[in-house]
C-alpha cells in the first residue's frame, strides 16, 4: 500500500521518480523499489515524505486517514445543510434550527457552549 500511495502523491505533484529521489537524497532506483513494494524507506524518511506531501504517516502506509474521512463527512453534511437552508425561507430556517437545537439538547449537548465557541 505504501508504494501505491507514494506513487499517487508523487504523480499528483507531477514529479518524476528521479525528482523525488533527488529531493530526498536517494537514488532513482530507491524510489522505484519503494513504489513497487520491494523496499521501504526508513522511519525518518517516511516522516519527511509525509511532511512533504502534507499527509499523515497513517495515510502514507494505509491510504486511510481518519481525520480526513471525518472532515470529508463533515464537509458533505455541511454542504447539504447549506443547500437546504438556501432553498427555504427564513421562517423555515428558524424552525429547522430550533429542531436541531432541541435534538442536541435532548442528547445532553450544551448548544450554548457550541454557539459561543468562536473558532
Amino acid at each position: 500500500m505504501f508504494g501505491e500511495m507514494l506513487k499517487k502523491l508523487r504523480k499528483e505533484r507531477k514529479m518524476t521518480q528521479s525528482q523525488l529521489a533527488e529531493l530526498f537524497g536517494y537514488s532513482h532506483v530507491a524510489v522505484v523499489k519503494w513504489e513497487n513494494g520491494t523496499r521501504e524507506p526508513d522511519f525518518n524518511t517516511l516522516i519527511k515524505l509525509s511532511d512533504y506531501f502534507g499527509v499523515s504517516i497513517d495515510y502514507m502506509i494505509t491510504g486511510k486517514n481518519k481525520e480526513s474521512e471525518e472532515k470529508t463527512d463533515k464537509d458533505k453534511y455541511l454542504k447539504e445543510i447549506i443547500k437546504i437552508f438556501n432553498a427555504i425561507g427564513t421562517e423555515d430556517r428558524a424552525y429547522c434550527l430550533g429542531f436541531i437545537v432541541g435534538v442536541l439538547q435532548k442528547r445532553g449537548i450544551d448548544v450554548q457552549a457550541i454557539l459561543e465557541n468562536k473558532e
